[in-house]
């Protein structure tokens, strides 16, 4: 995905995370000072302070807990990753989800 690089080690051990944002740049106009956001930190995030561009932050909703945020960003965009660059899904076309954790006795 161009996100992280490949190798062991290359992947820091997390790279999802929740937060409020202190300082922005001077380009930056997708997040503002004050604003709760998630983010993928392709550098890692066990860390009390973190610098990461821009486009990796989204803005959290009101409703939405940062612990919750914090499981997403990676998740999310596997599946984005999955639907789109492995599988080929094209505009017009439906991923049919079928239950995959199901056991039966």
């Amino acid at each position: 995905m161009g996100i992280l690089r490949y190798g062991l080690e290359s992947v820091p051990l997390g790279i999802d995370t929740a937060g409020v944002i202190r300082k922005v740049g001077s380009n930056v106009r997708n997040v503002a000072v004050g604003d709760r956001i998630f983010a993928l930190a392709p550098h890692g995030c066990i860390t009390s302070r973190l610098v990461l561009p821009s486009s990796l932050a989204v803005k959290l909703p009101d409703d939405l807990s940062f612990e919750d945020a914090a499981t997403m960003p990676c998740c999310f965009a596997t599946a984005i990753h999955s639907l789109l660059d492995v599988g080929g899904m094209v505009k017009g076309q439906v991923s049919l989800p079928f239950e995959s954790n199901r056991v039966q006795l």
